[in-house]
């Protein structure tokens, strides 16, 4: 059973990583994690065969329940779609440049 503050502690053998994960992965990481620093997310996502990662500015470790929250469920419907039409691998929406008068 954990404990109350586990989040701090390494975590248990066994583990399997990334580099296992044989579907695409959507990770989305708090700029500003205290228990998991984004330069060791970059590094673990490195090692799946397919995942993005996304960081969220100024946010902590539970940024989908962070002042972010709807940006952060935006990203996530955004990869949904995407895998959805796997067709296409680019973005579905697309920020246009407007011409200026």
């Amino acid at each position: 059973m954990q404990q109350h503050g586990a989040l701090y502690d390494p975590i248990p053998g066994g583990w399997v990583g990334l580099a296992a994960v044989t579907v695409p992965v959507l990770g989305v990481h708090g700029g500003d994690d205290p228990v998991s620093p984004l330069a060791s997310g970059l590094t673990g996502y490195a090692t799946a065969r397919s995942a993005e990662l996304v960081s969220i500015s100024g946010g902590r470790h539970d940024a989908l329940n962070d002042q972010d929250h709807r940006t952060v469920a935006a990203t996530v419907v955004l990869f949904l779609e995407r895998l959805r039409r796997a067709a296409s691998s680019g973005p579905i929406a697309i920020r246009e440049e407007l011409a200026q008068p």
